[in-house]
């Protein structure tokens, strides 16, 4: 029941800030509209395929990253490094009966949500103008794989981005290193380009990342593109890399609580 009213005041909140992530959606959507035309341009030079890449692929990758940039990507670090942390008020967190976690989890999901479903009105336009350049999975077993990768996709960046956010009980700027995982996170996520187009030894260096399984691994499953064997190999490794970080978050947690004190850091 606590756990509800949290969901349900953050969302409300939420729905006060639409225009907020109506925004944040065009910051996901420009780029890869960018993206996306170059490759297209990439493609037709090529003869129409560039290694099992051809126009429809291309096109329907870039804006289901619109989607999936919007709804499962995290943006909780700078949240809890700034506002909790540094200015304070991580003391309100500290007296509740709730998990810290949790709490933060209830609080970023409607912003997930909201986001989330502008990208899909988005990728509906799309379909609706120009449906043949479209492709997605059509077997219902391969949908209910691919939703449940969004899902531990969603969890797995959650789970980085609150074991990110908690390096400011240590460091006295963390927007560096904030930065330098996002580009990270661009690069060997597959923002930039399909994992699978990149030099061959950046690609490998991508699937043993866990940044491929929070944005590529998910949308080439909404295509499609992924056996039922490969689908619960990245449920597999989804599952491993949360629980990795979710372990990070306990050890950070409990030694940085230590440093906090109730006028910040």
């Amino acid at each position: 029941m606590k756990a509800w009213r949290i969901f349900l005041l953050s969302f409300q909140h939420v729905l006060e800030n639409r225009s907020r992530s109506f925004i944040w959606v065009l910051y996901v959507l420009l780029p890869a509209v960018v993206f996306m035309l170059f490759w297209i341009g990439v493609v037709k030079s090529s003869g129409g395929d560039v290694s099992g890449w051809n126009f429809s692929t291309i096109t329907s990758y870039y804006f289901l990253l619109t989607v999936l940039g919007s709804t499962v990507i995290a943006h909780i670090e700078e949240d809890v490094a700034e506002e909790d942390i540094r200015l304070g008020e991580l003391t309100n967190y500290l007296m509740k009966p709730f998990s810290y976690f949790w709490t933060k989890f209830l609080e970023e999901t409607p912003w997930r949500l909201i986001q989330g479903a502008f990208g899909v009105l988005i990728v509906i336009a799309f379909i609706f103008i120009f449906g043949n350049f479209f492709t997605l999975a059509s077997s219902p077993l391969v949908i209910v794989l691919a939703l449940l990768i969004m899902v531990l996709a969603y969890m797995l960046c959650f789970t980085f981005k609150m074991s990110l956010g908690l390096s400011a009980f240590w460091l006295t700027d963390s927007r560096g290193l904030f930065q330098i995982l996002e580009v990270l996170l661009l690069i060997f996520g597959g923002f930039v380009v399909p994992i699978t187009l990149l030099p061959e030894a950046f690609s490998k260096i991508a699937q043993v990342l866990p940044f491929s399984y929070i944005v590529y691994y998910p949308i080439v499953a909404i295509q499609g593109n992924l056996s039922i064997t490969q689908m619960l190999t990245v449920i597999f490794a989804q599952l491993a890399w949360i629980f990795v970080f979710y372990l990070v978050y306990k050890v950070v947690w409990s030694e940085g609580r230590r440093k906090y004190t109730a006028m910040g850091q």
